[in-house]
């Protein structure tokens, strides 16, 4: 009995060695590894900053300038007014090589007909006197103007000066009357002739006609016409002072 005993164990014994040896060379089991954090790699080299170009875009001005037109200080249809100190040249045409064809007195009052024209330096104005002389006169020059608008108010005259308005006296030398014409002309008709001494107030001028500044006056009598006020030697007519 004891040796059947052993020989049991014994068997038992044989059996569970492959056991141990099935369990001492399986391969172990491994974990699954995790993914391990990957440092960052360094740059071995400075990165190459890239230029950014700034634009600057200034807005483009634009000057609007105001188109040059002739705006004429001298109204077409309006008056001028003669304030050179002597006689203005009146020509056919717009330039001083024209014919001359007439003279206006100063301060006569003129129309504006036309202009204004450039031409020799000068600025030109068409303007009729009223009295039949319709011609180019000059505005001026770099020193004087000759032609102004005439104002709206009528120009106070000078002390002594003749003008429409003021009363006149007939100074004629000696026997000599002074013809009262129709119009501002030597050949037109003579309607009176007025001694000296005569008083006659003045309606309206001068007018310069045949070298002569004419004026329209009214005597006492009634009568209107024309009368010349002198010549390069004399005059005939003088302002009656009070």
């Amino acid at each position: 009995m004891p040796h059947r005993r052993f020989f049991l164990l014994l068997l038992a014994g044989l059996f569970s060695l492959p056991a141990f040896a099935c369990g001492s060379f399986a391969p172990a089991v491994r974990p699954t590894p995790s993914p391990t954090a990957t440092k960052p790699v360094k740059a071995t080299s400075k990165p190459t900053a890239t230029a950014t170009l700034t634009v600057n875009v200034r807005p483009t001005i634009i000057v609007l300038l105001p188109t040059a037109t002739s705006t004429p200080h001298l109204p077409i249809g309006g008056q001028g007014w003669i304030v050179s100190r002597r006689d203005l040249n009146v020509r056919s045409k717009p330039t001083s090589h024209s014919t001359l064809i007439g003279k206006l007195p100063p301060h006569a009052t003129v129309t504006i007909k036309d202009g204004p024209r450039e031409a020799d330096g000068y600025t030109w104005w068409l303007v009729d006197d009223g009295y039949g002389l319709l011609g180019w006169i000059a505005e001026g020059d770099a020193t004087d103007q000759w032609l102004i608008a005439l104002p709206m108010v009528t120009p106070t005259p000078l002390p002594g000066q003749i003008a429409p308005g003021r009363t006149v006296v007939v100074i004629t030398q000696g026997a000599s009357w002074l013809a009262m014409h129709q119009t501002p002309s030597r050949f037109a008709e003579t309607l009176r002739r007025y001694p000296p001494g005569s008083k006659l107030t003045i309606i309206e001028g001068p007018v310069a006609r045949e070298g002569y500044h004419w004026w329209h006056a009214k005597a006492a009598d009634g009568n209107s016409g024309w009368l010349a006020e002198g010549d390069n030697e004399d005059r005939w007519l003088k302002l009656l002072t009070p």
